[in-house]
């Protein structure tokens, strides 16, 4: 058969996953790819070479087979880098096409710390014991941030004690009905999470409950 074509380039996903474009990472040896859609009805597709490059200059060649993805550990990495995969085709007749993926970012720096509040403000006591007012600002400005985990705990003469579970958000200030006890501080400890998957953690001061007024203790009159 005689074939003057070459394949149907396909498309190429950065990462592991086929339903995620990967942005950022935070590996500095680790570069994975995977392609789908490239075809060739004449004479089929033979082998894929899959070309790395890092900051728009060619680094590396692979020699893929006929995988249709592509992971490796060889390679070295830096803060700021650009990496980008271009994957070629190739057909029984030699012919090839290429796609090249969109690239991501490497980020290796957890997020920056702005405050982790458990009150309004900041503030150190408060009088209502029925909510907690949790604020946080975390800073990424490298890939930017992509979620928050959060665990409240109680201390109370000494002792400290997680009070919920971990959940996780994408807001930074939430409310928390939530019954509280005269004389125990409350703290929420807070993981933020950047796209590079790179963490850092913060804990509040906390806040003290005290729902109860000033007692006078004694009276003096001058004349």
């Amino acid at each position: 058969m005689i074939d003057t074509t070459p394949p149907i380039s396909g498309l190429v996903i950065d990462g592991e996953d086929p339903t995620v474009d990967m942005m950022f990472s935070s590996e500095t040896a680790e570069i994975s790819a995977n392609w789908d859609g490239f075809l060739d009805t004449e004479s089929n597709i033979v082998s894929y070479t899959v070309t790395v490059f890092i900051n728009g200059e060619e680094s590396r060649t692979f020699d893929a087979g006929t995988e249709t993805r592509f992971k490796d550990f060889s390679m070295t990495f830096r803060q700021g880098d650009h990496v980008r995969t271009r994957i070629t085709a190739k057909n029984g007749a030699g012919l090839v096409s290429s796609s090249s993926s969109t690239g991501f970012i490497i980020d290796l720096t957890p997020p920056i710390v702005q405050f982790v509040y458990s009150s309004d403000n900041g503030k150190k006591y408060q009088t209502n014991d029925s909510c907690l007012s949790l604020s946080w600002q975390f800073n990424d400005p490298e890939s930017g941030m992509k979620i928050y985990r959060y665990t409240i705990y109680d201390t109370y003469q000494g002792m400290k004690n997680p009070i919920s579970e971990e959940y996780s958000t994408n807001v930074t200030s939430i409310v928390i009905p939530i019954h509280l006890s005269e004389g125990h501080r409350y703290s929420v400890k807070v993981i933020a999470i950047n796209n590079a998957n790179m963490p850092i953690s913060q804990e509040s001061e906390g806040i003290m409950i005290d729902t109860s007024p000033p007692k006078i203790r004694e009276v003096s009159l001058i004349y």
